[in-house]
Formats: structure tokens, sequence, C-alpha cells
């Protein structure tokens, strides 16, 4: 089976619509004392694809998920990890206000 009707094929599994972004996150444990930077790649309402750079497989659970650009801090545990890759669901969400705004302008031209 082709990668493209793999990757159909579990995207008529999921119950909510995933997008696709590119954002810097960061992955907390023990309580804030450790932070760990990440790159979101999907996101849905329940979960999230996160890149990491080393040692996902060593990554404890369950963690926090920080999203400061849109206020998001939410609660994981890994579903699924292939290699430098996580596949994580929420269990617990809090939005709050953006801690730093995102500015995107024009180029000039």
């Amino acid at each position: 089976m082709s990668n493209a009707a793999t990757n159909a094929g579990r995207a008529d599994k999921r119950r909510l619509a995933r997008h696709r972004i590119l954002k810097g996150g960061l992955i907390t444990v023990a309580g804030h004392h450790t932070a760990i930077p990440c790159t979101v790649r999907d996101l849905t309402e329940s979960g999230a694809r996160l890149r990491l750079q080393d040692a996902a497989s060593l990554l404890p659970e369950p963690f926090e998920l920080m999203i400061e650009i849109d206020g998001l801090e939410a609660e994981c545990q890994v579903v699924w990890r292939r290699g430098g890759e996580l596949g994580v669901s929420f269990s617990k969400t809090r939005r709050g206000t953006p801690r730093r705004a995102q500015i995107v302008r024009p180029l000039a031209r």
C-alpha cells in the first residue's frame, strides 16, 4: 500500500480535522522546571504531532505542551513515536492570552 493510501486511511479514522502548522512549542516536565523545545507540525482540538531534535524516545509521560504564540497549554500522553516525531493526545487543555504576538508583515516590493 502506498504512503498516500496509508495516510488517507488514517485521515478517515480521525474524529477531528487535523490542521498542518509550523509553530514552535515547549515540552515541559517536572512542574515546568525542565523545558524541551519542539516543533508543532499538526494540531487538532484533541492532539498534535510534534517534532523533536533529540531524545523523543526518552521523554517522560505525562508532560505539558506549551504553544506560547497561541496561549495554549495542554497535558499530553504519547500515542505513537517514530524517530524524532511524537503523536500526542491532550488529556486537558487551557487557553489563555497569547504570551507574545504573531506578527506577519508583507514583503516590500
